[in-house]
């Protein structure tokens, strides 16, 4: 299992959607649960660049409390991909935001579709991947 990083500490995710995540987590059983549909939003905002600023946020509940290995080193993924020396709460602030992005992007795909096409969105995101890094500031890759 993983260990809990530092930057952690007693932060809570928020969520911007609540009823998306009620939606496609409870209703549909698109993912496991709350965390797995979080982690998956915030990569794939990052990935697609599309955050939504949100004053009224609801809490998840503390990172910290996450068990899921697999969900813990994601969010450290995301933390790394976007640490280019800011403030922590600069950071985890923007991590909600791309997360929120790529909630509401994954819905309206949804929504549009009936379904997520897996395939297809690892397929377009191993093409949009190479040109997204080289827009994250803290990543140095030769084009």
């Amino acid at each position: 299992m993983s260990e809990t990083p530092s930057w952690v500490g007693s932060k809570r995710m928020k969520i911007g959607f609540p009823t998306i995540y009620n939606y496609l987590v409870d209703q549909e059983k698109l993912f496991t649960n709350k965390w797995n549909l979080l982690v998956f939003g915030m990569v794939y905002g990052i990935l697609i660049n599309k955050k939504i600023e949100k004053s009224n946020r609801t809490a998840l509940g503390p990172i910290a409390t996450i068990t899921d290995s697999h969900i813990k080193d994601m969010f450290d993924f995301c933390y790394m991909i976007l640490n280019d020396g800011r403030d922590e709460k600069e950071i985890y602030d923007e991590m909600c935001e791309y997360a929120d992005g790529g909630v509401e992007k994954l819905n309206k795909i949804y929504e549009e579709n009936g379904s997520f096409n897996l395939p297809s969105l690892i397929r377009d995101a191993e093409k949009i991947w190479k040109d997204r890094a080289h827009d994250l500031q803290n990543i140095n890759l030769t084009k």
